[in-house]
């Protein structure tokens, strides 16, 4: 879940930030977390029935589109030199 590349601090630095976000969005204590390589755990006391999923379906939602977008710009790499070579580099 967490590692593109070597950028693992990073991307686990934008889902902190994204986990501290929804729990004071969805009201909800985190006492701890670990986040692996792979997946995340979490320490978690939520305030409302629905906190908990609420809060994982807006981590997923969030955390996707900041990984979907860090892949393919790392998949770019330097800049290429035209539009072709950059086509071709996404497929």
């Amino acid at each position: 879940m967490v590692p593109v590349g070597g950028k693992q601090e990073a991307n686990g630095a934008a889902y902190a930030h994204r986990l501290a976000d929804g729990a004071a969005r969805f009201e909800l204590l985190v006492h701890g977390w670990v986040f692996m390589t792979n997946h995340v755990h979490l320490f978690l006391t939520p305030q409302q029935n629905d906190s908990v999923s609420r809060l994982m379906q807006s981590l997923g939602r969030g955390y996707v589109g900041y990984f979907n977008f860090a892949a393919s710009y790392q998949a770019l790499g330097s800049q290429p030199e035209d539009r072709q070579a950059t086509y071709r580099s996404l497929r």
